[in-house]
């Protein structure tokens, strides 16, 4: 399967995202594998906080997850790992912001109806919980993701 990357974070996002703590604690100049540990730490996935002026710990995972490429059989057994659900999620957004929507759609498929709950981090002391179908759901016909733009995909 060719993948073809249609997904950039603008550069106000990207400085913010390096800024923060988080990014220079644990993700600036980590491997995949390393990544993949902190990610199974993670309680809660999200994007942007107050006015995208702080990304949560899933956003700085999530930017450096992008700038290592993974290949197509780590994102598959990122969905296949349920015990850790910021791995799923994170290979999820990345599927849509890399994919073709005829792809997308066909890794979304097992997906679609899972009641799954997901927690996302929508305030530095505020949470919401989602199933991973409402979650599918959003990112599918929504342009944003919590601050970060989603490309369009024609349903």
């Amino acid at each position: 399967m060719k993948v073809r990357l249609i997904f950039n974070f603008n550069k106000t996002q990207v400085s913010i995202i390096k800024k923060s703590q988080f990014w220079m604690v644990h993700c600036i100049d980590i491997k995949l594998s390393g990544l993949i540990d902190i990610a199974k730490k993670i309680n809660e996935v999200g994007g942007f906080m107050s006015n995208n002026k702080d990304p949560c710990n899933f956003l700085c995972i999530f930017l450096r997850f992008v700038e290592l490429s993974p290949s197509i059989d780590i994102i598959k057994g990122f969905l296949l790992e349920d015990r850790y659900v910021a791995l799923r999620v994170l290979a999820l957004i990345y599927i849509r912001l890399i994919l073709s929507k005829k792809n997308i759609l066909t890794f979304y498929k097992p997906f679609i109806n899972s009641e799954q709950l997901v927690t996302i981090k929508i305030g530095k002391f505020t949470v919401k919980s989602l199933t991973l179908k409402v979650l599918i759901k959003n990112l599918i016909k929504k342009k944003y993701f919590y601050g970060f733009y989603l490309p369009f995909i024609k349903m």
